[in-house]
C-alpha cells in the first residue's frame, strides 16, 4: 500500500509541525539539562556563598567605620542561617500531590538584598572591639578567596572538559 492512501492519511504539513515542535522541545530540554550538569548546585551556591560575603565585608566595613559613634549598635550577617535558606532555595521544588500534606519550605535567597540585624553586645552601645571586627573582616576576606577558588576550579575542570572534547 502506497505512502497516504488506505487507513493512514498523510498530510506533509503534519509531519513538519511535528519535527519543529520535536526540535524546539528537545532544544529547550537540552539547554536544561546540560545547564544543571555544567552548572550545577555547586556553582550556584559558590555564587551564593560570594554575595554573602562581599555583604557581610560591606556590613562589617560599616561597624568599623562608626566605632567611634556613640550609640552605635553593630550590625551582622548570619551565614549559617543564610547558607540554610540558600541551599533550600537551590533545591529541586516539591510538588504537593495530596491536599492533605504539609507544603514544603517556602525558601529564601541571600545576596545583596539581605538585610543585616542588630545584635546586642556585651558592652554599652557604640563600645565595638576594634580588634575583633578586624579579625572578622580577615577572616570573611579567607572565605570570600576560598570560594573564588573553587570557583575558579570549578571552571578550570570545565574548561578541561570542553577541550579535551575537541579533540
Amino acid at each position: 500500500m502506497p505512502f497516504g492512501q488506505g487507513s493512514r492519511k498523510w498530510y506533509p504539513f503534519c509531519m513538519f509541525q511535528w519535527v519543529i515542535k520535536k526540535r524546539r522541545k528537545t532544544r529547550m530540554g537540552a539547554q536544561t539539562v546540560s545547564g544543571q550538569r555544567i552548572f550545577g548546585r555547586t556553582m550556584d551556591l559558590l555564587s551564593r556563598v560570594l554575595d554573602y560575603r562581599a555583604r557581610n565585608h560591606a556590613v562589617i566595613a560599616s561597624n568599623l567605620s562608626n566605632i567611634d559613634t556613640p550609640g552605635y549598635k553593630p550590625k551582622v550577617l548570619h551565614f549559617e542561617e543564610e547558607l540554610a535558606r540558600a541551599a533550600g532555595k537551590i533545591a529541586p521544588p516539591l510538588r504537593r500531590t495530596n491536599r492533605k500534606h504539609l507544603p514544603g519550605p517556602q525558601p529564601v535567597g541571600f545576596g545583596p538584598g539581605a538585610s543585616p540585624e542588630v545584635v546586642e553586645t556585651d558592652g554599652p552601645p557604640g563600645t565595638l572591639d576594634l580588634d575583633r571586627e578586624m579579625s572578622k573582616m580577615a577572616q570573611n576576606n579567607i572565605l570570600y578567596e576560598t570560594a573564588v577558588k573553587l570557583l575558579a576550579k570549578k571552571f578550570e575542570a570545565l574548561k578541561t572538559v570542553i577541550d579535551d572534547r575537541r579533540r
